[in-house]
């Protein structure tokens, strides 16, 4: 779970947003052709699952909890601490979502790469983030949506404790093939950067 299972790949993240979450973890755990490519064998290296991390620790949720990470999210953590935090913006809130811009396809080339690289493979082809059915979607570790206060106020409850513990607690720490870069990466999916954690 600490980012280095084998599929961080997810090709066919378009078709994620319809099948709904329980389709999505199925098809990641079947890891059939433009689903899941294996990249490496498992625990053998670290490596950012940008898109498919969110779905496997969803679907722990799911089977634990009975409830999809979204709702658990919403329910356990949004609702009791004042988090204007949403996995999965509710349709009736959708009117308070700002469109993301600059979000371009030349840019999303370049921040691929080499479209055979393990990072263009990762990161998949470019969603159209401002569709009512991306946002709607549960799309654990990429389609948070939240106002400065609902993030301000995240970051204000993990300093003073009162998030679940280990949230911050590192998981893994050495050399990232996705990012390039030496991090430490929390069991919640933030990452470490010296005294500072951020989200994915």
């Amino acid at each position: 779970m600490a980012d280095r299972s084998d599929g961080p790949s997810v090709p066919g993240i378009q078709g994620f947003v319809a099948p709904g979450f329980e389709g999505v973890a199925e098809a990641i755990a079947a890891g059939g052709p433009g689903v899941a490519v294996a990249a490496f064998v498992a625990g053998e290296l670290i490596c950012e699952h940008a898109l498919t991390f969110g779905f496997l620790a969803g679907e722990l949720v799911r089977r634990v909890d009975g409830r999809s990470l979204g709702t658990f999210f919403r329910d356990e953590l949004a609702e009791p601490l004042g988090l204007d935090i949403h996995i999965g913006v509710p349709h009736d809130e959708l009117p308070r979502v700002a469109d993301t811009v600059g979000l371009t396809a030349p840019w999303w080339a370049e921040a691929c790469g080499d479209p055979t690289s393990l990072r263009a493979r990762s990161l998949g082809p470019l969603p159209d983030v401002n569709a009512d059915a991306w946002r709607t979607a549960e799309i654990p570790a990429v389609n948070g949506h939240a106002t400065a206060l609902g993030l301000a106020t995240w970051y204000q409850r993990l300093l003073k404790g009162r998030l679940p513990t280990l949230v911050d607690a590192p998981g893994v720490t050495g050399h990232d093939v996705f990012v390039d870069e030496e991090v430490t990466w929390t069991l919640a999916g933030g990452r470490i950067d010296g005294d500072d954690i951020g989200m994915r």
